[in-house]
């Protein structure tokens, strides 16, 4: 367990930093930590009660600029990324690449280092898959996340810092975005604004999602386990469903009888596009505690968003 612990974190006042203080609060009781965010405030919004914890700093700044005085961290979680419809594939690829570099840099500056966490992707596998993706399978990113998070694991490796790589697959719970590409995100949305439920494709992709809670369990377990350096996990659910079928499981955990509307066409012969982790070998080393099932997941999450709602009306 990590306590009496000095704590960086770079990306911590997104998706995962969120859920990290949201689902383990004794963090912060037991550690002091640091988050590296460009807008802090933006963070303390939603967690106004940590405003005036004393176990808890910022430090204001891009990633790829930030530097900080002190060198006494015991564990440091580089999970700093952005990406997205606002945010250009060049300017992806940068912020990973040199966001990375300096964390590495700073990192060797600290001699009391014990960990260094570096919180990847799947996407470092390519895309339309047609096979689940083990730790050993091929790396064929195509695309500027994927492709800058396959080099950022590259440049941990070469460290020799003693860094364990987390490649993280697809996620639903607290915090998550509703109005991104993500198709878990956009039937939840439909589901909460009572719209018919829209399946872009043809519904036969397979994806799995873990719970927000339990991804939390996981990246504490990779941060503070003994584990060698350089050792790659994959982070994520192994419960399979087809878009088609997660667009049903939705509208069954939602309550809503809005139609499911499926707008592409399947083409015969074709084989689906599969984004499901193997998890043997997390499971088979840290013993991982048992995850929730997709439907307790949807369920959680939409009394979140719903309870939210409840609360700013």
């Amino acid at each position: 367990m990590l306590e009496g612990k000095k704590i960086l974190i770079t990306g911590g006042t997104g998706f995962f930093g969120k859920n990290l203080f949201y689902h383990a609060p004794f963090l912060l009781e037991k550690n002091r930590i640091t988050l590296v965010s460009r807008d802090p405030e933006k963070f303390l919004a939603v967690f106004p009660r940590l405003r005036e914890n004393e176990n808890l700093s910022f430090l204001t700044c891009d990633v790829r600029d930030f530097s900080c005085p002190e060198h006494d961290f015991d564990v440091i979680v580089h999970a700093a990324a952005s990406f997205g419809a606002d945010v250009s594939g060049e300017e992806t690829f940068e912020i990973i690449r040199e966001g990375t570099k300096k964390v590495l840099s700073f990192a060797q500056k600290n001699p009391a280092l014990r960990r260094l966490l570096f919180v990847s992707s799947g996407a470092v596998y390519g895309r339309r898959l047609t096979q689940i993706q083990s730790e050993n399978s091929f790396l064929a990113p195509c695309e500027p996340y994927g492709l800058a998070k396959k080099e950022a694991e590259e440049m941990c490796i070469r460290s020799g810092l003693p860094c364990v790589i987390a490649r993280c697959f697809a996620f639903a719970g607290e915090f998550m975005a509703l109005d991104a590409h993500f198709a878990v995100g956009n039937f939840l949305s439909s589901v909460l604004h009572d719209r018919d439920i829209i399946i872009k494709g043809d519904g036969s992709a397979v994806r799995s999602y873990m719970y927000s809670g339990d991804l939390v369990k996981h990246l504490l377990l990779l941060a503070q386990g003994d584990i060698p350096s350089g050792r790659i996990y994959n982070v994520g659910s192994d419960e399979a469903f087809s878009i088609r079928e997660l667009a049903e499981e939705v509208a069954e955990c939602g309550g809503s009888r809005r139609k499911i509307i499926v707008q592409g066409k399947f083409l015969p012969g074709t084989a689906p596009d599969i984004y499901v982790p193997d998890i043997s070998r997390i499971r088979l080393e840290l013993n991982t505690p048992n995850v929730l099932s997709l439907r307790e997941t949807l369920s959680r999450t939409l009394d979140f968003f719903r309870e939210k709602a409840s609360s700013a009306s």
